[in-house]
């Protein structure tokens, strides 16, 4: 489960808050590209991330008028874009 928060600081309250309640299995913050994101995994198993967007958001990489019209890929992945793409299913209309 994904949440946006507002703020980095925001972000660390967060991850202190957690750390504080006993939760050791926290993230530090990891660059998305898109945004910044820390993570924590409960006892459970079950994954949570609270990320803060970065001020160009999806627009880093694309113009607004195209947006959703290519398959973008991550830097850290670009190696892997055709494999990537290749699972991916059809989208139609």
């Amino acid at each position: 489960m994904a949440f946006q928060v507002d703020t980095q600081a925001q972000q660390g309250a967060i991850k202190a808050a957690l750390e504080g309640m006993g939760y050791t299995d926290t993230s530090d913050v990891k660059d998305r590209g898109y945004f910044d994101s820390i993570y924590v995994r409960t006892p459970g198993g079950a994954l949570f991330e609270a990320t803060v967007s970065h001020e160009d958001g999806f627009l880093c990489d694309e113009p607004a008028d195209r947006l959703g019209q290519e398959v973008m890929v991550s830097p850290q992945f670009q190696e892997s874009r055709a494999a990537l793409v290749a699972q991916l299913g059809v989208l139609r209309d």
